[in-house]
């Protein structure tokens, strides 16, 4: 009976000197996992954003570019083969149809307008190409939508 109680008497003090730190070191564990996740949802939020800006700033390059090469073109400025050479490169740019927004159709649609002789561009041309820049951008919010659901694009 005395070698019973001589060993309880010595586990229960070291089970309970293991047990404290290992419930102690569980919670802080389980603090730090709490941590990373916070830290990968703000990573994933602010990919999503950037993914967006750069898909608005891809956007506005390209229209940008075109008007300029129009302006530089219907200036002399530039031959019409350096402005069809230019925006042969900027239309290396547009993205792939991936929505219900921005289609295959209206892809073809932009490289046609691209292609298009500066100076046989109408208003409603015009018009077309800032409605595909609206179509471009509503692919790149639904794009974000979605990442932000937990599928990342990187």
């Amino acid at each position: 009976m005395d070698v019973l109680l001589s060993v309880i008497s010595t586990l229960v003090p070291t089970l309970s000197a293991i047990a404290s730190p290992a419930y102690w070191l569980g919670r802080k564990f389980a603090e730090v996992n709490g941590m990373f996740a916070i830290l990968d949802e703000g990573v994933g939020k602010l990919s999503a954003g950037l993914n967006e800006r750069l898909g608005r700033l891809e956007s506005a390059f390209v229209q940008f570019s075109d008007v300029l090469f129009t302006i530089l073109g219907s200036k002399d400025v530039l031959t019409d083969t350096e402005v069809m050479a230019l925006r042969g490169m900027a239309r290396s740019m547009i993205p792939a149809a991936r929505s219900k927004y921005y289609t295959e159709e209206v892809r073809k649609r932009l490289i046609e307008l691209l292609d298009k002789d500066p100076r046989e561009y109408t208003m409603g041309d015009i018009e077309e190409l800032e409605n595909i820049a609206e179509l471009i951008e509503k692919e790149g919010f639904e794009a974000k939508r979605r990442i932000s659901r937990g599928t990342r694009g990187f």
